[in-house]
């Protein structure tokens, strides 16, 4: 085949190919025609020309970064391969999520001929789709060029929307946000044309019918796509608007009637949509309670805690810095003169970003929400941020020309300095020399086995496309990095598993060990490279191996997940490993056993969900963790009570452990706390006790987040916490703005003019 090879600077630029030229193409030429065919008839083509030639920079920008590397870009990235790949081969994800940006990388890496190529170009065209429809978002809402323009330029050529291009499923749904709000406005201000269904019903004497608005179902259209690339965006989508709603009733001291019908509809599709699909259901509900878990409010909220990432996403050399609010700020200094013109200006459609911004740092506070999820929310400002850097640009032009030039000089300067610095630093969370080290080790391990990587969680989703084999071997990121202790973890590993367990080290790690077998630790089948070395345990090691024990101490009366195999583990390793001593399994009355399986943990657990009750069993107790991947299920049927115990790989495909128990139900105690919280994660307590913060403004503000921890633990915490309890906080702070200028005005002093004295 006939090769395009781009020429960069440093000679490393990927090898495109025609197709994936030809593609890239393609996408281009399709954004550019979609967005000319509808709007010529309402922009000038000055105009129009324009954005797109802003567009097209700003995607072969994105190219340059993305493709400068071989590797897959980020932390993520490589989990993107492993689905494609994955799909490819089985024809489904190995796991529920919400598929549409899975489908669309599917389909570049099928065009392109490479996985690899193919994603990066869905990370440059993702990332760069906003720059159109934030432009049409801020030129609805400000009848105004040179305010769109200046979003979507702020927007080109920001370092932060490239960085996003990581967490791709989230850049999928985030380029489509603005049409959801643009549709939503539209309906807001009675626009459109609408459509009678008529019934032969008739209330009073009249007929009546459904009228239906063309913007609304656009609208309720484009949830539906952000539904279908990100759970957590659409999430996010729903909770702007309810704290929308609250802050301009706040504000206003008026209920927004019409934006109240729509978020009553969008409520109303989310119900049908669960209904109809319990994994959705499940998604919805174990994800809402799973984000809505927090550490306990802090008596001091000031400053606000940082979203921080683990490390940066261009790598332990360099990258954007490792607080994601710091690296915000600059950016939500330049929107606050939009949010002086959104209070003072009529027209409510400005509050909605000014209220998500507020929203955006409540949920960046892991004393409100997950840590696991506190950065992903204070990515999602971005789009309101630059909705009101544009805006700000454009009001301070207004009075101020020359001010406002140097402002969006500095501003763009400062987006190209940190532009440049993601251009030198991003890249894969491992190097072109590791991935050829570590791709040899993966090709001279043995099938049906485990790997560890302890101290390098870089490896977390390169581990498995390096060392797993045909869905025989199982990959363990992590671990503690101490040599003295590996040994113990590798014991653990193969107790748990059934597996030998090996482990991929750096080799500073082992520098200076005389005797490796003197801890229990040998190099298998001297596999080294110049940065690694493969250590297993040595065959004197006591306890090496506790295999086919107790093979028939299987769970009486439970169903076996079909297709699972019993890994033969001893009670005695079950209580040790996964209950940590908080189970007492030895007496002979409790059976228990543990399967493995390559299903995907929620798979199991549904499965078991319908299958138990079938057996007489009354569910009592459930809990789970969608972002470790784990989940727990209790039983009761007279004095017998059942445990089913789910710990899934973070691939949804390998891996994963079932643990079965079955018992009299006075000797269960608490359940395992293998994949749980990290150290130091401080659930809150299911209390009515309302917990005032020594500050009385934020005591009044965090109420409504206060009232609701008295259902944790619930169904319905998560929801009513993220979708009521801090958009209606947002709607507070909305109150308090809106009653300053009352009071100022009501104790401001009138001046009173002394009698004028004629002279006589």
């Amino acid at each position: 085949m006939t090769r395009l090879t781009l020429e960069g600077l440093d000679g490393k630029y990927v090898d495109i190919g025609l197709s994936g030229a030809a593609l890239i193409l393609l996408l281009a030429f399709v954004a550019c025609f979609l967005a000319y065919y509808f709007l010529r008839r309402r922009v000038k083509r000055k105009v129009m020309f324009g954005v797109m030639l802003l567009f097209l920079v700003g995607f072969a920008i994105r190219l340059f970064i993305l493709l400068k590397n071989p590797l897959i870009y980020g932390i993520d990235g490589p989990w993107y391969v492993s689905k494609v790949g994955y799909f490819l081969e089985h024809g489904h994800f190995g796991e529920f999520v919400a598929p549409l940006v899975l489908y669309f990388t599917t389909g570049l890496s099928v065009f392109a001929g490479d996985a690899t190529l193919g994603i990066k170009i869905a990370q440059a065209f993702l990332s760069a789709l906003p720059i159109l429809t934030i432009w049409l978002l801020v030129r609805y809402i400000t009848k105004n060029n040179f305010a769109s323009f200046t979003a979507a330029l702020l927007l080109g050529f920001s370092a932060m929307t490239v960085g996003m291009s990581d967490v791709l499923r989230n850049t999928g749904a985030l380029a489509f946000l603005p049409l959801f709000y643009l549709f939503f406005f539209k309906f807001v201000n009675g626009e459109g044309r609408r459509w009678t269904i008529k019934t032969p019903l008739k209330i009073l004497g009249s007929k009546f019918g459904l009228t239906f608005s063309t913007n609304l179902m656009l609208s309720i259209l484009f949830f539906l796509v952000i539904l279908g690339c990100h759970f957590l965006t659409a999430g996010f989508a729903i909770m702007t608007v309810v704290a929308y709603i609250a802050f301009f009733t706040g504000y206003r001291r008026k209920i927004p009637w019409r934006e109240l019908k729509f978020v009553v509809l969008i409520g109303v599709v989310m119900l049908v949509g669960m209904v109809a699909s319990g994994s959705l259901q499940e998604k919805v509900l174990g994800t809402a309670n799973g984000i809505a878990a927090s550490e306990p409010v802090p008596p001091n909220l000031f400053p606000f805690s940082e979203a921080a990432v683990q490390t940066p996403p261009g790598g332990a050399d360099g990258g954007p810095p490792e607080s994601v609010f710091m690296f915000f700020l600059p950016f939500i200094l330049l929107s606050l003169p939009a949010m002086w013109f959104t209070l003072r200006h009529k027209d409510r459609r400005y509050q909605l970003f000014t209220a998500t911004i507020f929203l955006a740092l409540f949920c960046s506070q892991n004393w409100i929400v997950n840590y696991m999820y506190t950065f992903r929310f204070t990515m999602m400002m971005y789009l309101a941020l630059f909705v009101l850097m544009g805006i700000s640009v454009w009001y301070i032009r207004k009075h101020l020309k020359k001010v406002a030039v140097g402002i969006l000089v500095g501003a763009v300067g400062f987006s190209l300095f940190t532009l440049v610095g993601m251009g030198a630093t991003a890249g894969a969370w491992i190097t072109e020399e590791d991935w050829s080290e570590l791709r040899w080790i993966g090709q001279q391990l043995p099938e049906n086995f485990m790997v560890m990587t302890p101290g390098m969680d870089r490896l977390f989703y390169w581990g498995p496309l390096l060392f797993e084999k045909e869905l025989s071997s199982t990959f363990w990121p992590g671990g503690s990095g101490n040599i003295e202790q590996l040994a113990g973890e590798l014991r653990h590993a193969e107790q748990m598993t059934d597996m030998t367990a090996l482990a991929v080290v750096e080799r500073d790690l082992i520098e200076g060990v005389e005797n490796l077998e003197n801890l229990g630790l040998k190099t298998y089948n001297n596999v080294q490279t110049t940065h690694y070395t493969v250590l297993k345990l040595a065959e004197n090691s006591e306890g090496t191996q506790q295999r086919n024990a107790d093979k028939k101490e299987g769970p009486a009366g439970l169903p076996e997940y079909p297709g699972s195999t019993n890994l033969g583990i001893s009670k005695e390793n079950i209580e040790e490993n996964y209950f940590h001593g908080g189970i007492d399994l030895p007496p002979p009355e409790i059976s228990a056993a543990v399967y493995g399986t390559t299903a995907g943990y929620s798979a199991v657990l549904d499965w078991y969900r319908t299958e138990m009750p079938t057996q007489g069993w009354t569910k009592t107790l459930e809990d789970e963790d969608p972002t470790q991947n784990w989940g727990m299920l209790h039983y009761l049927m007279g004095n017998d009570m059942a445990m089913i115990f789910v710990s899934g790989s973070p691939w949804g495909h390998t891996g994963n452990i079932i643990v079965l128990v079955e018992g009299p139900a006075s000797a269960f105690g608490e359940g395992p706390g293998e994949g749980g919280p990290p150290p130091g994660f401080e659930a809150p307590e299911a209390t009515s006790e309302i917990r005032f913060n020594h500050n009385p403004l934020f005591a009044f503000i965090l109420l409504p987040i206060e009232l609701v921890q008295g259902l944790y633990d619930t169904a319905v915490y998560g929801i009513l916490k993220l979708v009521v309890a801090i958009p209606l906080s947002v709607g507070l702070i909305g109150f308090l703005l809106g009653l300053a200028p009352i009071l100022v005005h009501k104790f401001k002093k009138v001046r009173r003019r002394s009698p004028i004295r004629h002279k006589p």
